[in-house]
């Protein structure tokens, strides 16, 4: 038997030079890619509101009961994940990867520097979540006149949509 394929059992439990590192490395993207895909589903809501109605005889009514001849303006706004957390996710992945590769000599920095990035990327994701849901939802609709669009911040993914309201 040549010498070559007898292994000694040190050998086989002992593991590559970096092996923890690239462990980390791997937990990282994981946990960053459940983390995105968490923020994608609970970064989503619509909500909508119509000032006005109509009255018994078929008629348009503004929002404070008056009949009028135009059908009063809706508003529905839907809510999408921001593209920017999707990035900000990869760059906290990307850049805990390039400190833990410039620490490649040094294990106990190289893990140290990958050791913080999977909570940031968690609380990231959940910090954007609170943060948008929070902004959505306390948009003020219902003092909404029906004449331009409702202030919206600026850094939410929002959808506006104002049309007329449809007669039954």
């Amino acid at each position: 038997m040549p010498s070559d394929t007898i292994r000694s059992p040190a050998f086989a439990t002992s593991s590559p030079p970096g092996s923890e590192v690239l462990v980390l490395v791997r937990r990282l993207i994981v946990t960053a890619f459940v983390a995105g895909f968490g923020y994608s589903i609970l970064s989503t809501g619509s909500q909508g509101y119509c000032p006005g109605g109509m009255d018994a005889d078929g008629g348009f009514v503004d929002r404070f009961g008056n009949p009028t001849d135009i059908a009063p303006s809706c508003i529905a706004m839907t809510l999408r994940p921001s593209p920017v957390v999707y990035l900000l996710l990869a760059l906290v992945v990307v850049w805990a990867t390039i400190r833990a590769v410039q620490r490649a000599n040094d294990a106990a920095a190289a893990l140290r520097a990958l050791s913080w990035a999977g909570p940031t990327v968690i609380l990231l994701a959940v910090g954007a979540i609170v943060v948008t849901q929070t902004a959505f939802f306390s948009i003020p609709l219902a003092n909404w006149d029906g004449t331009s669009a409702p202030p919206v911040p600026g850094w939410l993914a929002v959808d506006v949509v104002i049309s007329p309201m449809q007669g039954v």
